[in-house]
Parts: structure tokens; C-alpha cells; sequence
């Protein structure tokens, strides 16, 4: 391993959740997993995967959506899901994606970098896109926007600008679902407005 891939992944070690949550994540985890047959749960550090990105480094420990944050999220939106295309950028093993099947979206959509997570959740049945959410086009239909801290402030800039550009150019309903929205700053300065804060959660429209 070379010392700055090193540096790296160690520096995202310290940036780990702290030891109570991660006990109580991981029976969630389990859980989940032993009911539905899958392999969603655990951590998996980017550092030690092969990512054939140079935003590897600006990426996120992969770790699986909470069902009861997720719930909650969504139960918080003014929307009529059916008319939606739910889009999850850094879909990792697909947790996101199993738990928006049990609402009526007109379609889900996973992205994911990493081509060892996207060959984990297409073995548990979810089909994923493999490429880099800042190169990805979003559909140019009415949007659900799903985030769960995938990324740093580097990355999560340059995806908020280009959902603008995108909007841009076709203009049409998109909402963004931002779970343990760190960078919501980045949001904002893409022009983009919060409607609702909640305690792990922030949903924003277009301005």
C-alpha cells in the first residue's frame, strides 16, 4: 500500500463513529441482513478496496442506511413518491435500495463507484450502476435525490453543482434527501433551499 493511499485510510479510521453506535449499527445490521437473506451491513474502508477513481479519496467509509433513519426520512416528505425516480449516489450494497422498494417510486436507481460493492449488491438481488457520482447524469424525470453521507465537501460540491446544471437545463421536480447532511453547505451555495431539518436528516428543493 502506498503512504499516501495509507494515510488516508488512516485518517479515516479516526473519523469513525464512536464505539456505542457502532455496537448498536451493527445488531441492526445483522439483523437485517439474517431477515431479508442479504449482505448490506458492516463497514468496508474505501482505502482498501481497488476504485479506479482518483475520488476514492474524498469518498466515505461505506456503511448501510439505518432502517428507522430511513423511514423516518422519508415519512418527513411533502411528495407524491409515485411520480418519483428514486436516485441513490453511493448506493454501496444496496441497503438504500432495498428499503425504497417498499415505497411506490416509479423506479430506483443505484450508483456506486466502487466495482466490489456493486458486485455485493447485485448478488443480493439489486441492480447498481457502476460509475462516479460526479460523472453520472441524472434521468431527466421528476427526482428523489437519496444521499447517505456518501462523500467529502470536494465531491459533494461538484455532485451539488451538476444537479443544478441538470435542472438547468431540464427543469423538472427533483428533492434531495440528505442523511447526516455534513456538507449541506454545498447544497445551499448550488442553489438549493432546505424545506425540512430533522434530527439526522435534511430534505431541499431547487430555489
Amino acid at each position: 500500500m502506498g503512504l499516501v493511499r495509507r494515510a488516508i485510510l488512516e485518517a479515516r479510521h479516526r473519523l469513525l463513529p464512536k464505539p456505542e453506535w457502532i455496537k448498536k449499527k451493527r445488531v441492526v445490521d445483522r439483523e437485517f441482513d439474517r431477515e431479508h437473506g442479504v449482505d448490506t451491513g458492516g463497514y468496508t474502508y474505501l482505502g482498501s478496496l481497488k476504485i479506479d477513481s482518483p475520488n476514492w479519496r474524498d469518498g466515505n467509509s461505506h456503511i448501510a442506511a439505518d432502517p428507522e433513519e430511513f423511514e423516518a426520512a422519508i415519512a418527513a416528505l411533502d411528495a407524491d413518491l409515485s411520480k418519483l425516480t428514486f436516485v441513490d449516489l453511493g448506493s454501496g450494497k444496496g441497503r438504500a435500495l432495498m428499503l425504497a422498494s417498499g415505497y411506490p417510486f416509479k423506479e430506483r436507481i443505484g450508483v456506486e463507484f466502487s466495482e466490489q460493492l456493486v458486485r455485493v449488491a447485485r448478488a443480493n438481488g439489486i441492480e447498481t450502476i457502476h460509475a462516479d457520482a460526479t460523472e453520472y447524469e441524472l434521468p431527466p424525470v421528476p427526482t428523489l435525490l437519496f444521499l447517505y453521507n456518501p462523500f467529502g465537501r470536494e465531491t459533494m460540491d461538484r455532485v451539488a453543482e451538476r444537479t443544478r446544471a441538470s435542472l438547468d437545463a431540464i427543469p423538472r421536480e427533483l428533492i434531495v434527501l440528505y442523511l447526516n447532511p455534513f456538507h449541506l453547505d454545498s447544497w445551499l451555495n448550488a442553489g438549493f433551499a432546505l424545506v425540512f431539518r430533522g434530527p439526522h436528516f435534511a430534505v431541499l428543493n431547487p430555489e
